[in-house]
């Protein structure tokens, strides 16, 4: 086997490379070594020849020649827990095979084959124990003894140094058996400190291989993306880093797509990330605005640029790098009808509006100015009446007075009668400042309706807003002409 495995690749493999030889191993040659172990001689006997390779590798040994390079194979002994790029060749498509022959065994069979695992869970190398785990899934048991083993190691032993514990190997084999999420979340752990001992060594070994890993997003979908995201900083190779960047890109989750971004300057995670992107546009805007507007990073800010001219309207992309608070949706509320009553104001304009609102800035006249002169009344007030409701419904979230300012200038007498109560309450819940920021939306609707409200809220109301209702209703009758009885 190990011979036929190393063989000289321009034989089996004309122009193609060691890798391409590998995986031509993987897909074709491999199966047919266990194929034949079970007919000829049983599945126990397969079970039992995949554990033992193990403690089998193979070493090639070059002679210069005329023609090239003469190779030698052999296979030699060697620790279970020993790191051999060359052994993983081998043990990742045949112990899937024979893992794939349990999964259709007849129970008594299958049984079989877990009593002789047992007996071999007493051997001291820890892969030889995560190899049992791994072809019987069903003995849960086992993956949890094995995983709170991995758990109480000490990675910063000097002793591991060339081992499979300072590789994902281990990470692997967990997670093609692991049926939980609290097991998952342990695996990942476990990979992170894994990959920090890995990477305070000096010799970096790496392993990637599909299968677990498609097994694990098959049976986790996002959960998986932390596991995923130690395998894609830990591997030097373009195609596995394609490959643990595309799985991330897959999943419709901000920690997915977050995982990503944050290795943005690594260009298989930013080709993966376009391609979330386009899945995904919506939360692509929302997390790249984000994270552009908190660092000056150039490939953010290239990757918002490319993905809005992809993906996004002008109102959406002006939503974003405007940096409007979250729990404020412009999509979700009522739309502000034209005059006509049939056409709507563009989303780019109300953008400017409440951006211009929020800032309260020198183009507030003319911004405000630009759709109040167009617009139906009662749409900016019931605009304005939902922005309200949004940010009650979010809990009021500190640096947000904007939206009672937004009641003032787009309110009308059905938005004075809607806020009083509200206002009445707000001291209640300690909120004396904002009901006091209540009067001033009051006397910034300024009819008869707010100046009406004001005085209810000044009879209705404890000593202090009363006070204070009493000198906004001054205030506003004096705007009005209007006397006051007291």
């Amino acid at each position: 086997m190990a011979i036929m495995m190393a063989e000289d690749h321009t034989v089996c493999c004309p122009a193609k490379g060691n890798r391409r030889h590998a995986d031509h191993w993987h897909r074709e040659i491999a199966p047919l070594f266990v194929d034949g172990w079970v007919c000829e001689h049983g599945l126990l006997f397969a079970v039992e020849a995949t554990i033992q390779l193990r403690r089998i590798s193979f070493r090639q040994w070059y002679r210069p020649v005329p023609e090239g390079h003469a190779v030698y194979e052999g296979a030699v002994p060697q620790s279970p827990d020993s790191a051999s790029m060359y052994q993983r060749w081998w043990l990742d498509s045949i112990a899937a095979r024979v893992r794939a022959y349990l999964c259709a065994a007849m129970e008594t069979e299958y049984q079989a084959v877990v009593d002789r695992l047992s007996s071999v869970r007493t051997d001291p190398s820890p892969m030889i124990r995560l190899s049992t785990s791994y072809l019987a899934p069903t003995r849960q048991d086992w993956l949890e003894a094995d995983l709170s083993s991995l758990e109480r190691t000490d990675l910063t032993d000097p002793a591991l140094e060339h081992t499979k514990l300072m590789t994902l190997e281990p990470v692997h084999l967990l997670v093609a058996s692991a049926t939980t999420e609290a097991q998952l979340e342990r695996i990942a752990a476990v990979a992170r400190r894994m990959a920090e001992a890995i990477n305070r060594r000096s010799f970096r070994y790496t392993y990637t291989s599909q299968r677990p890993l498609y097994g694990m997003a098959t049976r986790f979908g996002p959960a998986c993306a932390p596991v995923l995201a130690v395998m894609l900083d830990q591997t030097p190779f373009g195609k596995d880093k394609q490959l643990l960047a595309g799985m991330l890109a897959q999943f419709p989750t901000d920690a997915a797509y977050q995982i990503l971004l944050e290795r943005i300057d690594d260009r298989y995670a930013a080709a993966a990330l376009a391609k979330a992107g386009v899945r995904f546009p919506q939360r692509a805007m929302r997390l790249l605005s984000d994270r552009a507007a908190r660092t000056s990073s150039p490939a953010v800010r290239h990757a918002l640029r490319l993905h809005a001219v992809a993906h996004d309207s002008p109102g959406e992309l002006l939503t974003r790098t405007t940096r409007l608070p979250t729990w404020f949706a412009p999509a979700l509320l009522p739309q502000i009808l034209l005059r006509d009553g049939r056409s709507v104001v563009s989303e780019a304009a109300v953008i400017r509006l409440i951006t211009a609102l929020r800032t309260n800035g020198p183009d507030l006249d003319e911004a405000v100015t630009a759709v109040t002169d167009t617009a139906d009344r009662a749409s900016l007030a019931e605009f304005a009446w939902a922005t309200m409701e949004a940010w009650q419904q979010a809990g009021y979230p500190a640096g947000n007075r904007w939206v009672l300012h937004a009641l003032g200038v787009l309110g009308d007498d059905n938005t004075a009668r809607q806020l009083t109560p509200l206002i009445l309450g707000w001291p209640r819940q300690s909120a004396y400042q904002r009901a006091v920021y209540g009067l001033d939306t009051l006397v910034a609707i300024g009819s008869e309706t707010a100046l009406e409200q004001l005085r209810a809220i000044a009879m209705r109301a404890k000593t202090k807003l009363r006070r204070a209702a009493n000198d906004k209703s001054a205030e506003l009758a004096a705007r009005l002409g209007t006397r006051l009885v007291r």
